[in-house]
């Protein structure tokens, strides 16, 4: 039965699901990632109760966001030093106690404003922390054959958490408080901390890179000098970084959008849900996509695979 159940999910592409650690990892992550998003509709909503201001929204999503600007890069290198699990557990704790706390601070009673920028700042360190780790210890939990599935499995983790947690954020915006929304979001990052503290890596994986004393001040020159001397890479990460800039910046709108629409705060949860819907298609065909497709290296225009000659022409056309 095993082996069925084992065959099935390398047909279906979630064969990183076959390995015990990945599975705890994986529920583990859907709580932080829920916890994630329900913050996202929690505190733009609780901005708008606070100030009435779209303008104070904006900003509130702005000290979210620029730690994780600030800090990401130095997270990688720290996450490199000491490895990518205690810099998830330092994160995710961090981000679990600041929003427990901001929780318990708001029962009862309206915070200024300040605070609720302050917290944003501190939650946004700490997913800052804990995000290139998230990424990387999939490589720690699972053989190299599947870490194509668990890479897919990860955001399909992340968009199916998007659903789940927009509308839970709804359901509690609406029949309670921001305040304990705050909490619950709290819950679901500081368990899976827990969670992330007593997973069982895979020994041969556990190696570190060395990084020199003055790797506080040098990632960002040495991260770009690397994207120039391999101009493929830069363009992957303009590609990535452009939607974010441009195209995703309209889930900071949602909440004004809700009051305009009058559809209150259970409607915010649903047009967040809705954003996660696309994820979901992608992260449940992605590895069978690559297996057919492929991802990187030589093109072959002698592939059986029509789409992926025509990709080869277009990418290295025939003198």
């Amino acid at each position: 039965m095993r082996a069925t159940t084992g065959r099935t999910a390398d047909r279906l592409g979630w064969s990183a699901l076959r390995f015990g650690a990945f599975q705890r990892f994986f529920l583990a992550m859907f709580g932080t990632n829920a916890g994630g998003f329900h913050y996202v509709a929690a505190v733009g909503w609780y901005s708008l109760e606070l100030t009435g201001s779209p303008a104070a929204v904006g900003v509130a999503y702005a000290a979210n966001g620029i730690p994780q600007l600030l800090l990401t890069i130095h997270a990688g290198v720290f996450a490199d030093r000491i490895g990518a699990r205690p810099m998830l557990v330092i994160g995710l704790a961090t981000v679990g106690v600041v929003l427990i706390t901001l929780g318990l601070l708001a029962l009862g009673q309206d915070l200024p404003f300040e605070a609720l920028v302050v917290s944003a700042v501190l939650v946004g360190a700490g997913y800052a922390i804990a995000s290139p780790g998230s990424l990387s210890i999939v490589s720690e939990l699972v053989p190299p054959s599947a870490v194509s599935s668990a890479i897919a499995l990860n955001w399909f983790s992340v968009s199916l958490s998007r659903v789940i947690g927009g509308l839970l954020a709804g359901f509690l915006l609406a029949t309670t408080s921001a305040a304990v929304a705050f909490i619950v979001a709290g819950v679901l990052n500081l368990v899976p901390a827990l969670v992330m503290l007593v997973l069982k890596l895979r020994p041969e994986s556990s190696t570190r890179l060395v990084a020199p004393a003055s790797a506080l001040v040098r990632p960002i020159p040495e991260t770009f000098g690397y994207l120039r001397r391999f101009p493929t890479l830069g363009v992957i990460v303009l590609l990535s970084a452009a939607p974010g800039a441009v195209g995703l910046s309209y889930i900071f709108l949602l909440p004004t959008a809700a009051v305009e629409l009058g559809i209150g705060a259970e409607g915010l949860g649903n047009l967040l849900a809705a954003t996660g819907v696309g994820g979901l298609v992608t992260g449940l065909t992605l590895e069978s996509m690559q297996r057919r497709f492929g991802t990187a290296g030589p093109c072959s225009r002698a592939s059986s695979c029509p789409l992926r000659r025509w990709c080869c022409s277009v990418w290295h056309p025939t003198p």
